[in-house]
């Protein structure tokens, strides 16, 4: 019990560090709420790159963006769940119904959180626009400033890192798996892992074609890079 405890409380004293730096972020960038957009073609900006600037071959939608997530989240659901019934049924653990649907509707409706923590991957004394796609019901977080290529790891996987594997880690490392908040980061992490999905997929396309000393940055719904 005791170490339970503990390992809770390390969990809140990081979770409060993290609270800290992203207040701290968003001290230091320019966010400016753009409202709801009818696509994506609307919602991201656009700038005058460099000459030398490539585009990245990606996704041409959002929509096709999503589509292409399905490949991870169609298993990551039935891994989830399949988790679940054969840890009952093996007396692994017991589940917490309340907690799971907690945890799960909350990361559902902190859509926000994951386009803030889009955002404050970029420099500091950037522009970054934060909204809503109303085709597909989606937010976003975009600017045109530029990033390396660590920004732009940071910029996709923070997300799946603050609202997925931290509470599915929390979750692991929980060795009775009978308390209400143990299930509800399961759940946290579950729904916090599939909104995450589009990002790896943005993330590919990238790693496979930009050299690591690139300069990358956005224009429109495209990706581009260039040398300096």
């Amino acid at each position: 019990m005791k170490s339970t405890i503990k390992r809770h409380c390390v969990a809140i004293g990081i979770g409060m560090i993290a609270i800290a730096f992203v207040i701290y972020k968003v001290l230091v960038l320019n966010i400016v709420w753009a409202g709801i957009s009818a696509n994506e073609v609307d919602a991201w900006k656009e700038t005058i790159l460099p000459p030398n600037a490539i585009q990245v071959v990606e996704a041409e939608s959002q929509a096709e963006l999503l589509k292409q997530s399905y490949f991870i989240v169609v298993p990551l659901i039935v891994l989830f769940i399949a988790l679940i019934i054969i840890g009952k049924k093996k007396s692994w653990f017991i589940p917490s119904k309340k907690g799971f649907i907690i945890g799960a509707l909350s990361s559902f409706l902190l859509q926000g959180l994951h386009e803030l923590l889009h955002g404050i991957a970029f420099p500091k004394g950037s522009t970054v626009y934060i909204g809503i796609i109303k085709g597909n019901f989606s937010g976003y977080a975009t600017s045109t400033d530029p990033l390396n290529i660590t920004q732009c790891i940071v910029y996709y996987l923070l997300p799946a890192f603050v609202l997925g594997i931290v509470p599915l880690l929390i979750f692991a490392f929980d060795k009775e798996k009978k308390n209400t908040f143990c299930w509800f980061c399961y759940g946290f992490a579950l729904i916090g892992l599939i909104q995450t999905a589009p990002d790896w997929f943005g993330l590919f396309p990238i790693l496979k074609q930009v050299p690591r000393e690139a300069i990358i940055q956005m224009s429109g719904w495209h990706t581009y890079w260039y040398l300096q």
